[in-house]
């Protein structure tokens, strides 16, 4: 539409031009001829002719730029609105695929770090389990190395409780058989309530 109105300008336009200069060449034409009142007459008939053909096509020219003006506007007002439209269409379809891309990510960040944490508390679990089981191992060896110096060295205990309570002077031989044999029954009763105090 607006190149049809640039035509339809250029066209008037170059009328325009073409009765200029045809104006023109008829006064250089009639400077180089002596004017007679007959032809003053003539003259000034074609000059009144021209002057109104001139002043007609100067509003012709004007109308139809005063139309081509408005219908420019318009043109250029329909324009913005789809100008405005379409960005606003790309700017609302360029922030939702960015809102999905995001919302993506941020979902895939959750997995991998469920899954990590997954990962840690399994591994924190078998860690657990490991030093659990190893200081259950160690106690129990503690406690078999004690109850092995306890069952060596009972005897030898009891007789040096015995030998200071009692005396040097005291002779445990013919009573040492007895007080061990004695100590070897009660031996298991007192390793049993060791055992289930530790």
């Amino acid at each position: 539409m607006i190149t049809i109105s640039i035509i339809l300008l250029l066209l008037v336009f170059a009328a325009l031009t073409w009765v200029i200069a045809d104006l023109q060449r008829l006064k250089k034409h009639n400077t180089g001829i002596r004017k007679v009142p007959h032809q003053n007459a003539r003259q000034e008939v074609m000059n009144s002719v021209l002057s109104e053909e001139f002043f007609q096509a100067h509003l012709q020219l004007n109308e139809t730029v005063k139309s081509l003006d408005q219908q420019f506007h318009s043109d250029l007002q329909d324009a913005q609105q789809k100008l405005l439209v379409s960005i606003e269409s790309n700017g609302k379809s360029m922030f939702d695929q960015e809102l999905a891309a995001y919302q993506q990510a941020m979902s895939e960040a959750r997995k991998v770090l469920v899954s990590i944490t997954a990962e840690t508390h399994k591994q924190l679990l078998t860690l657990h389990d490991t030093v659990h089981t190893g200081a259950q191992a160690a106690v129990e060896q503690e406690k078999k190395i004690l109850m092995h110096q306890f069952e060596t060295h009972l005897g030898d205990v009891v007789t040096q409780y015995l030998e200071e309570v009692l005396g040097e002077g005291v002779d445990l031989g013919a009573q040492k058989n007895y007080i061990l044999k004695q100590l070897d029954i009660t031996k298991a009763e007192m390793i049993q309530d060791i055992n289930d105090k530790f």
